[in-house]
């Protein structure tokens, strides 16, 4: 019922005729925004972790701004992505505007390449929000528990679409991590193999190499973006994070049976030298962030400012403002963080 209302609530923002008044202060030209699957931040090198599972990212780590404290609001897909492509949020959990008619309203054009299906249990509230987009473009047609197309198939959309002259934002979605972690990756990104061979090593080398491949990925599309020589940026996060063997004695991510690591998320930016930035800027990367307010961080890093947002809630403002993060619906995380570890 929840879904449903949610697809309704959607539809009807997506369709509306209200035109959102905007204003505009920057003038970049190339935003692409990644959201990676199911990543554990704990697995990735340019956080600490002990395996060099992002050499390439760690080869770029004096071009980006690594966040230490961002999560999402939910353990899974269908709920981080609503909070995160519209206003909704813990205190306003019924807004249904979405970012991508913000995006469009202050004159960029607005591109969704998706390696995920449009159409399954997963993907239908998803294509939804994505398809207010200019232009859409589903990759995959199997679920997860088949052979996917690997991520590398969206790099050549990506640099097509980069290549095309005008502002545009291009928001690419990743299976990156997701369950089964050993079909995520070619087989030349088998790296990670445990000396001790048991079913839980297999999973977390398999997931490791996952994480590399990923790693493989997103520098592609960092270097892609750097040779544009425009005023450009990426963004990557993940919409939730994966309980990898961490925390508790089990992999994967489910609501009822929560722990930290599903909730944290890998969060980077990269600016080229001559982007932008909006009024306001600053960088803190232990800022406490939740990805509910995504929609307010990301059009204020644009430039964009509009009635309803607010840039006490971007990151990446001096305004903002640390709010409670709560999730499970009345679960303050840092609480919840804190009492797991005891």
């Amino acid at each position: 019922m929840q879904y449903s209302a949610q697809i309704e609530a959607i539809n009807k923002s997506i369709n509306s005729k209200i035109k959102l008044e905007t204003k505009i202060k920057t003038d970049n030209d190339a935003i692409v925004v990644v959201i990676g699957e199911s990543a554990n931040r704990k697995h990735m090198q340019v956080y600490g972790y002990h395996r060099k599972t992002s050499p390439n990212l760690k080869a770029l780590s004096e071009s980006l701004v690594v966040y230490d404290d961002v999560i999402s609001s939910h353990a899974y897909t269908t709920g981080s992505i609503n909070d995160i492509f519209t206003l909704s949020n813990y205190e306003n959990p019924n807004a249904v505007t979405t970012l991508i008619n913000y995006v469009k309203s202050a004159g960029f054009k607005v591109i969704w390449l998706s390696n995920h299906r449009a159409v399954g249990v997963h993907d239908n509230l998803v294509s939804r929000l994505a398809s207010s987009s200019d232009e859409t473009l589903f990759l995959n047609y199997n679920d997860y528990r088949k052979n996917t197309l690997h991520d590398e198939v969206l790099l050549p959309k990506i640099r097509n679409k980069l290549s095309e002259k005008g502002k545009k934002v291009i928001f690419v979605h990743l299976v990156g991590s997701h369950y089964a972690y050993n079909k995520r990756y070619p087989e030349s990104f088998n790296k990670f193999q445990s000396d001790e061979k048991s079913s839980k090593n297999e999973i977390i080398d398999t997931y490791d190499n996952s994480v590399l491949y990923t790693d493989f990925i997103l520098s592609e599309i960092i270097e892609s973006v750097k040779k544009l020589n425009q005023k450009s940026a990426v963004l990557y996060f993940s919409d939730h994070g994966e309980e990898v063997y961490d925390v508790a004695d089990y992999f994967g991510h489910f609501e009822d049976k929560p722990t930290s690591t599903m909730y944290e998320v890998p969060f980077f930016v990269y600016m080229s030298p001559t982007f932008e930035k909006p009024d306001n800027f600053v960088v803190d990367e232990a800022r406490p962030y939740m990805l509910d307010d995504f929609p307010h961080s990301l059009t204020h890093f644009l430039g964009i400012e509009s009635e309803l947002l607010d840039n006490s809630r971007s990151i990446f403002s001096e305004d903002f403002k640390p709010r409670k993060r709560i999730i499970q619906e009345n679960k303050d995380f840092n609480e919840f963080k804190s009492s797991e570890n005891k």
